[in-house]
């Protein structure tokens, strides 16, 4: 509680300095709210966010969880996280994922939150990585630890977002690796954290690197999703 309240009385000095804006059309709103009502009203929300992909092979994956399908003003909102405009569209969508996960008994499973890693080039262009601040605020609303050090991504090559889904699945296999000295995850339980899960050749190549270093379990979550069947997390 204590924490909540000092990152709520953060916001509040901020946005005297720096206004508070809606992370889709950017428009100013109170310094306590993440979307403006009128963007929040046309917002892409899946019926039920614990999905999981029917293109994923050999999944490693225990489950995949997001919050919107991946268009309209949810692809504003990806957007302007990605240009470093809309946090607020990351806090908003762990807020739901939480209670979901809540909801169905899964947050006791949880031991640490991850996030799927960004080439070390992109990120000093980018100056961050919306995976990573998006697993921040499941690992501060969860109240787990976030291990920022279990994998590494090592090449430049084509983005995910540029290929068809036969070279997305291809390409996953070669950027990726685990750290070298990264913390032990041993029979723990990890929740995986990313921005957009298209056809999950990403996550699922990270959830397979995370067992092979000895998680017991991989859970995949985040923001929004495409190609995703709608199933509850007990089938």
């Amino acid at each position: 509680m204590k924490k909540n309240s000092k990152v709520l009385n953060h916001k509040f000095w901020l946005d005297l300095i720096m206004p508070n804006r809606c992370p889709v059309c950017g428009k100013v709103i109170v310094w306590n709210e993440l979307v403006c009502n009128k963007c929040e009203s046309n917002l892409p929300f899946l019926d039920k966010p614990f999905s999981v992909s029917e293109k994923i092979h050999n999944n490693s994956m225990n489950n995949a969880c997001a919050v919107f399908e991946y268009k309209e003003n949810a692809v504003k909102g990806i957007y302007n996280l990605k240009t470093r405009k809309g946090l607020n569209f990351a806090e908003y969508a762990s807020k739901y994922l939480v209670k979901y996960l809540s909801e169905n008994d899964i947050v006791s499973t949880i031991d640490c939150v991850a996030f799927v890693p960004m080439t070390k080039s992109k990120r000093r262009l980018r100056g961050y990585n919306q995976a990573e601040r998006f697993a921040k605020f499941m690992a501060r609303k969860l109240d787990k630890p976030l291990m920022n050090d279990l994998l590494l991504h090592i090449s430049d090559s084509s983005e995910q977002h540029t290929l068809d889904y036969n070279q997305r699945q291809q390409n996953a296999e070669t950027v990726f690796k685990s750290a070298l000295n990264h913390s032990d995850i041993k029979g723990k339980s990890v929740l995986l954290c990313d921005d957009v899960i298209t056809t999950g050749a990403t996550m699922n190549k990270c959830a397979e690197l995370l067992k092979s270093m000895g998680a017991n379990s991989v859970y995949g979550t985040a923001i929004c999703s495409t190609n995703l069947r709608k199933m509850s997390p007990k089938e």
